[in-house]
């Protein structure tokens, strides 16, 4: 995130009200990626046996394309401009 975020103030610098931009086009990619650490925060604490049973298993029975494509979602970072350098 700290790479992402210096790129995108690199492709702001000097321009007016930047961080106000910087902002906006940082928001959604922030509340994606910390809905999923939530989420993913929450299951990995279970310590019920039967609920831990019942991730583990899902876990198991997903196919890995929905694991690697669900991964890739999360991981992939698109600038939002090409800086010119």
């Amino acid at each position: 995130m700290a790479l992402e975020d210096a790129w995108e103030l690199a492709a702001l610098w000097g321009k007016p009200d930047a961080m106000t931009r910087f902002e906006r086009r940082r928001r959604m990619r922030l509340l994606l990626l910390w809905a999923a650490s939530r989420h993913i925060g929450k299951l990995i604490q279970w310590d019920h046996p039967a609920l831990c049973w019942l991730r583990d298993t899902q876990m198991r029975l997903t196919p890995d394309t929905l694991h690697t494509a669900m991964m890739r979602r999360l991981l992939r970072y698109v600038p939002s401009e090409v800086a010119r350098l």
